[in-house]
């Protein structure tokens, strides 16, 4: 916790822990915990301002990532300093980071089944001519190898998406109903058997907003799918 003047007014033992500190911080914050990142939006809180959550990522060994939560004291009229809160996110992080290999790897190894099973659905069209009892079979694999193609572009999508950094990612002026008319054109279009439909009603004051475009048409094409 921060006082008026930035300076250091409490802390609890778990932070020394979290940090290595071998005393409590004393004085401004940016003294003990030296992360440019961290002081900024320090900074940003005491003048009010309410703040999304923080990662940090600590040097190691071992390496640890922490999550700063930090919310303002007082009211816009009087700021009377800061209340961050610090969250351990290590395991978290190796586990998604974990997952992402995986993920990735998986989405790799598929592509040689799946270049195995065209290969033998493409012999056993030729042989379906002769052998209309083969058509069947031919189908049900095709039927098959689609939905195997399919996991395996949405694993290597989730495995892109995931890789993204944030400072990657365009701004740029979009007008909300041109995306989701460009999200929803790519849609399949519906099997026979299936009913309904579908319809897009955009609010008249939900008209422009600022973002990437392939990002968002990615997003609202897997919601609408």
């Amino acid at each position: 916790v921060t006082g008026a003047d930035g300076r250091v007014t409490n802390s609890n033992p778990t932070l020394m822990r979290l940090f290595n500190l071998e005393h409590p911080p004393t004085g401004f914050p940016g003294e003990t915990l030296r992360f440019p990142e961290f002081n900024d939006a320090l900074g940003r809180a005491a003048r009010g301002e309410r703040l999304p959550p923080l990662t940090l990522a600590l040097p190691g060994p071992p390496e640890k990532f922490v999550e700063v939560r930090m919310r303002p004291l007082g009211d816009e009229y009087n700021h009377q300093g800061v209340v961050a809160v610090f969250h351990d996110l290590t395991n978290r992080q190796r586990l998604y980071t974990l997952r992402r290999e995986i993920v990735a790897r998986m989405s790799h190894e598929l592509r040689l089944p799946l270049d195995t099973l065209s290969e033998t659905i493409a012999a056993l069209e030729k042989k379906a001519v002769q052998d209309p009892e083969l058509a069947p079979v031919v189908e049900m694999l095709r039927r098959h190898r689609g939905k195997i193609d399919e996991m395996s572009h949405d694993l290597l999508e989730l495995a892109r998406l995931e890789s993204l950094k944030k400072s990657s990612l365009k701004k740029e002026p979009l007008m909300i109903e041109d995306l989701f008319k460009a999200a929803i054109a790519e849609l399949p279009a519906p099997d026979e058997s299936e009913t309904g439909r579908l319809r897009l009603d955009i609010a008249p004051e939900a008209a422009e907003l600022n973002g990437d475009r392939a990002i968002l048409e990615s997003a609202v094409r897997n919601l609408v799918d």
